[in-house]
């Protein structure tokens, strides 16, 4: 029997390994009850954005549940702030945070509850969701991610199994909210296009082009059989919502996520010149965008086929011609977006703030379309930079530029080490951060919205930063 033998470490040391103990229980705690807060983020942000439950009592007790977790984790991060302080360009996001108060307080008279709303989700989605811990391994930060994207797939593919069976029974519902200055809130097949069970078919197209590119990394990464079926199951019915949910955004964001995936796929394993090679992936890139950006259409048009030849269900027919005027194509965003430009010249160095946008127009511009038009009064001007520019003014725009380049720099510098055995992760965050940026050009998605989209992209932002700068040991900006 062998005797064990005792303990020889000086007192010092088994007290520092102790400390050290106990502080790696104590950060997998926190780390916990951070992905319950991110769990929970997503379902409050899945409610509202679901027509079946749009206004319902549910979405404020998952609220308050959500924001009381929140203040509770950002005071818990308060106190160990020396773990995150060092998130690659976390200085963006607090400009950011204060470009949007000093807004505020630049327009008080525009201030709402609202106001605060807003406030609150940027300091959740900069400071929690985007911000993540620096002593943490790429793997463990990995993980969660991984499981925040299984959350995800799981509630997009439940609203879209729903939204094709309103479909096929031919359901459809529509009504205007009075509280929400007479919002139109539909479900299944209006206006020659599927809603579902989403509040909007152009964030449910983008929502389901993300679980796509979820799919096919789950897909990659677990080899059981059964598993792969259900995932191409799953990656055809996400098709077909996106086909006939007629959304355009929904389109471009799946061109850009083949695009990314192939990008990644080839990139690395050519030997060609850095020039030749250069040239090779912007052509691969802009074929296979190409492919992906016609996919979608190749299959309603097939639907629109079979509706015609056997008169069972209905036809996508938006009812408008879009191959005339750059203006008929853009589906009056060109009109919006002058109006942003308007409100923004207004106020330049602080805008008119996002409450604001309503109210300062109808005041001061009544002639400009958002308020003086023939379909209703818009409080969102269809793209995140001209939401900035008009709530924020010079300062928020230049803000949200730079955190782009600077993102940009980082990932250019890093993303060679960053892939290294991790190169599925690394294509699906870039493809996802591609796809909800690009779809922020032509709608509010990740700052002025409260969608699942918003969660996803700052969840996925974040890590994809952390990956990059812990390959490349750089500290933060």
């Amino acid at each position: 029997m062998t005797e064990q033998m005792p303990d020889r470490r000086i007192p010092d040391q088994r007290i520092s390994d102790q400390r050290l103990s106990d502080r790696r229980i104590s950060n997998r705690r926190i780390s916990a009850l951070e992905n319950v807060f991110r769990a929970l983020f997503l379902l409050y942000t899945g409610l509202g954005a679901c027509n079946l439950t749009y206004g319902k009592p549910v979405i404020t007790v998952v609220m308050y549940a959500a924001f009381l977790l929140g203040g509770a984790v950002l005071l818990v991060r308060l106190g160990q702030w020396r773990r995150y302080i060092r998130m690659p360009l976390l200085i963006c996001a607090v400009l950011l945070l204060l470009s949007y108060a000093i807004s505020c307080a630049a327009n008080r008279a525009y201030i709402t509850r609202l106001s605060f709303v807003y406030f609150i989700l940027w300091t959740f989605y900069f400071l929690i969701l985007y911000t993540q811990a620096q002593d943490r391994t790429a793997d463990d930060t990995l993980r969660d991610f991984r499981l925040f994207t299984i959350l995800f797939m799981i509630w997009v593919t439940a609203l879209c199994l729903i939204s094709l069976y309103m479909y096929f029974i031919g359901y459809a519902s529509v009504y205007r909210d009075p509280n929400n200055a007479d919002y139109e809130v539909a479900s299944g097949f209006f206006a020659g296009r599927l809603w579902g069970a989403f509040q909007d078919p152009n964030y449910g197209s983008v929502m389901c082009c993300s679980t796509l590119a979820m799919c096919v990394y789950w897909g990659y990464r677990r080899r059981e059989r059964w598993l792969r079926v259900l995932l191409g199951l799953d990656m055809a019915a996400l098709l077909y919502y996106m086909a006939l949910s007629d959304s355009r955004n929904g389109m471009v964001c799946l061109g850009v996520v083949c695009a990314v995936a192939v990008l990644f796929l080839w990139f690395g394993r050519s030997k060609s010149p850095a020039a030749r090679m250069a040239a090779q992936c912007a052509v691969i890139a802009a074929v296979i965008f190409a492919v992906g950006l016609l996919l979608p259409k190749v299959i309603q048009l097939a639907n629109n086929r079979l509706v015609q030849d056997t008169g069972a269900f209905a036809a996508v027919d938006r009812g408008y011609d879009i191959s005339g005027s750059l203006e008929s194509f853009s589906n009056r965003r060109l009109d919006v977006w002058r109006s942003a430009v308007e409100l923004g010249l207004a106020r330049p160095l602080t805008g008119v703030s996002f409450t604001g946008v309503v109210p300062y127009a109808l005041e001061h511009l009544p002639g400009t379309y958002i308020v003086n038009n023939d379909y209703w009064i818009m409080n969102t001007l269809d793209s995140e930079i001209f939401n900035t520019f008009a709530a924020q003014g010079f300062p928020g725009v230049i803000v949200l530029a730079a955190w782009a380049v600077l993102a940009l720099r980082v990932f250019v510098k890093n993303i060679r080490r960053a892939a290294n055995g991790r190169r599925a992760e690394a294509a699906l965050m870039t493809a996802i951060v591609c796809e909800l940026a690009v779809s922020a050009l032509f709608q509010g998605v990740i700052l002025y919205q409260v969608t699942p989209s918003a969660v996803l992209f700052w969840t996925t932002f974040g890590t994809l930063m952390t990956v990059l700068a812990q390959s490349g040991g750089e500290a933060a900006s």
